[in-house]
């Protein structure tokens, strides 16, 4: 079934691949010092995004585990001088029967500076190396 005229939308735009093959994440610690591989600069100034991770366990993580959580960060707040804290958008508990965990967090409103996002593993097990983290910028739109 098509959308109606004027009928509210997602308007998607291009996916960044804000970090690709990341490194090993212990339980306990957070992915702040990875390498970014992909800015995602907002130039189209989008108003919200979908966050979507892609972990492997080298065994399952434990039950009742604290899972992920998600943080952002603002990028060029004077000049090109990043927020120095983190904003935590939201935290999602992570399967405990599977090691490959693909974790979607959406609606996240985005700043039209851009922004940097990581996570803090609490899984009880350690993410292993090649992890990725990718972005994908919206807005709402109309159907035309």
């Amino acid at each position: 079934m098509a959308l109606n005229t004027g009928a509210l939308k997602k308007d998607y735009g291009t996916t960044v691949n804000h970090v690709q093959n990341g490194a090993a994440v212990n339980d306990g610690a957070d992915s702040s010092g990875e390498t970014i591989d992909n800015a995602f600069s907002n130039t189209d100034e989008y108003s919200f995004c979908d966050v979507a991770l892609t972990l492997d366990y080298a065994s399952a993580p434990s039950a009742g585990n604290d899972g992920v959580t998600l943080y952002k960060r603002r990028l060029d707040v004077v000049s090109t001088n990043d927020e120095g804290v983190w904003e935590r958008v939201a935290n999602k508990e992570v399967d405990d029967v599977a090691t490959e965990q693909y974790i979607l967090f959406e609606m996240i409103p985005v700043w039209k500076e851009g922004a940097e996002f990581m996570f803090a593993n609490d899984a009880g097990q350690q993410v292993a190396a090649n992890w990725d983290l990718d972005v994908y910028p919206w807005t709402w739109n109309t159907q035309a």
